[in-house]
């Protein structure tokens, strides 16, 4: 039992290498420089600038095919004539040349997001 006690005494008082401050006044290497800090902060600016354009892009496919669906549903449920069905077909085509349209642009969006996280890697 002293063993015990003992072994544990000493290894209480042995010195366990202090853990650097967080609050440390010196710099460290990992830390960024401001130019590095303002460059990162920029390009985190754009890819928020970016989501955001992204969402907006969403948003507006989104009505646009509640539109279509809208339209569809009408066709089935009502009588409608040649001449109804010509405008919602006309209607239809233009939202779907819409949201087409819509989705080249995020696409083209998404190359743009996959360069910048390419250039946070090569720089982190």
């Amino acid at each position: 039992m002293l063993r015990i006690l003992r072994k544990a005494k000493s290894r209480s008082t042995t010195t366990h290498p202090q853990k650097p401050s967080q609050h440390s006044n010196q710099p460290q290497s990992t830390l960024l420089t401001e130019t590095e800090r303002q460059e990162k902060r920029a390009k985190y600016q754009h890819w928020l600038a970016w989501i955001q354009q992204r969402q907006e892009a969403l948003d507006q496919m989104e009505l646009k095919l509640r539109r279509m669906r809208k339209i569809a549903r009408e066709a089935l449920e009502s009588e409608t004539t040649n001449k109804d069905i010509e405008a919602m077909n006309s209607e239809l085509h233009r939202l779907e040349k819409e949201v087409g349209a819509l989705d080249r642009e995020s696409k083209e969006a998404d190359q743009m997001l996959e360069k910048m996280e390419e250039e946070l890697e090569e720089n982190p």
